[in-house]
């Protein structure tokens, strides 16, 4: 896994990005996967405060956005849900039956996106969450 430090200014503490590419078979399954690391991203971040725009727009996690030591436990815990639905997605046999999971997870965790500075923008770039009809 390539690690690239990275320092924002001369103010700025230094930052590390830790990068890797997932292989997956199947659109819900690689929607599911960018929801988990949407949210391991804000989770983890803490540097840049850009994860408060996102926070700030989600209704689960804007009442919680004055003390984001309270938000972090809920994030955390979402996010082991969100790994455990990647897991049975990605180990379902039927394609309706991956993007029904997909759509029980996406209906009570909220789509957070999340970009790094610099960050090239990516598919959900455009703040809404990809569509597992966008994927096969």
């Amino acid at each position: 896994m390539p690690i690239e430090t990275i320092a924002y200014t001369d103010n700025d503490p230094t930052a590390f990005h830790v990068t890797e590419r997932f292989e997956v078979y199947d659109g819900p399954t690689a929607i599911a996967l960018d929801h988990l690391l949407n949210h391991l991203k804000i989770v983890l971040s803490s540097l840049d405060g850009r994860y408060e725009e996102a926070v700030r727009q989600s209704g689960r996690y804007a009442a919680y956005f004055e003390d984001f030591s309270a938000v972090g436990p809920l994030m955390f815990e979402d996010c082991f849900r969100l790994l455990k639905q990647v897991y049975a997605i990605n180990r379902s046999k039927s394609h309706e039956e991956r993007v029904a999971l997909l759509d029980e997870i996406r209906s009570t965790i909220p789509f957070l996106d999340y970009q790094y500075p610099g960050q090239p923008l990516d598919a959900d770039s455009d703040d809404t969450a990809p569509d597992a009809t966008d994927l096969p």
